[in-house]
């Protein structure tokens, strides 16, 4: 927003001194207009660097350097190519003012000039150059803050890819500067490794903001409450969070929770997960609950929880919606049908091998574009 008594700086670069002070008259009697002056385009174009006005009156026809050499000057300069001209001239042939168009000039009034309509220009080009100029500002000041929000939400990633008897490999790609996915690993107070995987509906800071909260309280639910059983968890969370996703959002989960020779899933309203088996066998974990942030879940025994075997050189595949709903430019899906024959191609196996793949394989499906949505895939293989 403009600020309220802001006075806008007006050069006039002319080398008639009657024009010049003829319009020196006609807006010192505005409260809104700093007047300044210079009579040839030399000394216009100096000034031009010295004060940086809102507006400038440009005549065409004066010694030295016509209008049209300052205005392509003006023009070419970082610091003063976004200023609006104003041409000013005796000259009204169509081709003058062609040629002031091209070369950048806003505006061309014929002279003599008539009062009123010259202040009533004025204002309207030094107020749209202002607006332009804070919307710039506040653009830049969001872009910042979005970069301080993706390095927070990088630096919250896990840290290393080996936990004791479990391999990890990720792949993690915004859509929009900063995800509404998020992913974690947490040692539970009873020996095992919870793995978890968040989908925030929406994008952007909004959806990122969010994922950030409920990661921050899945870490205190374990690490403060010491909660071992992930239903439990998932009670907790759907509970504590619809406060906060109150306005019809929510966010879809699946949880792993891994111990010895056993593996306990839990997905709530998310992607099925992948069990990889040794020999490749593939199991897909079709078992779903509903999403979470909505208070929907009255009792833990409402949640369908399933344990499996999981041996050592098994794996596990997670992923949020953004990757099978990937969308090309013929607007197929990559769907989960590629997934299937992307572990089936690999002829060997593992975490990297297999995320890489996928990810080679989203790319070449995308022409490297970005994708529409929020991707996180996570794989972990048991040593």
């Amino acid at each position: 927003m403009i600020q309220k008594n802001k006075k806008f700086k007006v050069l006039i670069i002319e080398d008639s001194m009657i024009i010049r002070t003829l319009v020196k008259t006609i807006l010192q009697k505005d409260s809104n207009f700093e007047f300044y002056e210079a009579e040839n385009g030399k000394i216009g174009y100096e000034r031009t660097l010295e004060i940086l006005p809102d507006v400038i009156l440009l005549d065409i026809m004066m010694p030295e350097m016509n209008g049209y050499e300052v205005c392509e000057l003006l023009k070419k300069n970082k610091f003063t190519k976004e200023i609006p001209i104003i041409i000013i001239s005796a000259l009204d042939e169509i081709e003058n003012k062609e040629k002031g168009f091209e070369l950048g000039a806003v505006d061309y009034i014929i002279k003599p000039v008539e009062p009123q309509e010259l202040v009533a220009r004025i204002k309207t080009h030094a107020e749209l150059y202002n607006a332009q100029k804070e919307l710039k500002n506040y653009i830049q000041l969001f872009e910042n803050d979005l970069k301080t929000a993706q390095t927070l939400q990088y630096a919250m990633l896990p840290k290393k890819k080996i936990y004791d008897h479990i391999e990890l490999d990720w792949y993690f790609k915004e859509s929009f500067n900063v995800s509404g996915d998020i992913f974690g690993v947490l040692d539970m107070t009873d020996g095992s490794k919870f793995i978890y995987v968040i989908d925030v509906s929406g994008h952007g800071a909004a959806a990122a903001m969010l994922s950030l909260l409920v990661k921050q309280e899945i870490e205190n639910l374990i690490y403060e409450k010491k909660i071992v059983n992930i239903s439990e968890l998932g009670k907790y969370l759907d509970e504590k969070e619809k406060n906060i996703f109150n306005d019809g959002s929510y966010f879809t989960a699946v949880f792993l929770k891994i111990k010895k020779d056993e593996i306990k899933i839990i997905n709530f309203g998310h992607r099925q997960p992948f069990i990889i088996r040794k020999n490749k066998k593939t199991e897909i974990i079709r078992n779903t609950n509903l999403p979470l942030g909505m208070g929907l879940i009255e009792n833990i025994k409402n949640i369908d929880e399933i344990s499996v075997e999981f041996n050592k050189e098994d794996m596990f595949l997670i992923y949020t919606d953004g990757l099978v709903e990937a969308h090309n430019s013929k607007k197929e899906e990559f769907s989960e049908e590629n997934i299937i024959n992307i572990i089936n191609n690999l002829q060997e196996i593992n975490p990297n091998k297999l995320v890489n793949q996928i990810k080679k394989e989203l790319n070449l499906f995308l022409n490297n574009n970005t994708p529409e949505d929020d991707i996180t895939i996570v794989s972990g293989i048991k040593l």
